[in-house]
């Protein structure tokens, strides 16, 4: 995969300041595209990108314009080229060159380990999870989490299925595992749907 591809489609978008992409583990084991970006809006002219700051994502636009991007970026390139994993900071580092300091992002990210997940931009403006109201619902989001290696109770069901890590593989992983619980569900309906638990509705026991 070309993520140089993917970071030029990012730097043509109107709202996007500077953008790296990174292959790392969003989950334990679990691999997957990481965009680390810099919005116009959320740009900070005091802070020189050395030492890397997320943005609050419970203050200004960043949620949705993150979403805006993602949305755009997916009428460009392929599902699998689309990352699942967006970090905001208000500052990328950059090298005596001029050039972006790959390097430093990509420990920046490694070092988050586990927790990189719980900062991704990529989210619902849902602020209270939602949970399946049917049998059939809890059996689809007990087939996602096993494929994703995710703890069900903590699952926000209305966050999309790449917010969460998934991707085109995993979305045919956990149509396997449902298609074996006797639910028929379409693998794109699984990966383009804003919300997971919009594809309870269009599971069939």
């Amino acid at each position: 995969m070309e993520l140089g591809e993917i970071e030029n489609h990012l730097w043509s978008h109107p709202l996007v300041k500077n953008a790296l992409v990174f292959l790392a583990n969003i989950h334990p084991r679990v691999p997957g595209l990481v965009a680390v970006v810099t919005l116009h809006g959320d740009a900070n002219p005091d802070v020189d990108g050395t030492h890397l700051r997320l943005v609050d994502l419970e203050q200004g636009t960043t949620t949705k314009n993150v979403n805006q991007v993602r949305n755009d970026l997916s009428t460009q390139l392929r599902s699998h080229m689309i990352p699942t994993m967006w970090l905001a900071v208000e500052e990328l580092p950059f090298l005596p060159s001029g050039k972006l300091d790959r390097k430093s992002v990509a420990q920046w990210i490694a070092n988050m380990g586990r927790n990189v997940s719980s900062h991704n931009a990529l989210r619902s403006a849902q602020q209270e999870p939602q949970h399946p109201k049917s049998p059939i619902g809890y059996k689809f989001r007990q087939m996602i989490t096993q494929v994703l290696r995710l703890d069900a109770d903590q699952l926000q069901t209305d966050l999309s299925f790449s917010s969460i890590g998934g991707d085109s593989i995993a979305a045919m992983g956990a149509q396997s595992r449902c298609r074996d619980k006797g639910i028929k569900i379409r693998c794109q309906d699984i990966v383009k749907s804003n919300s997971i638990c919009r594809n309870y509705a269009n599971g069939e026991p």
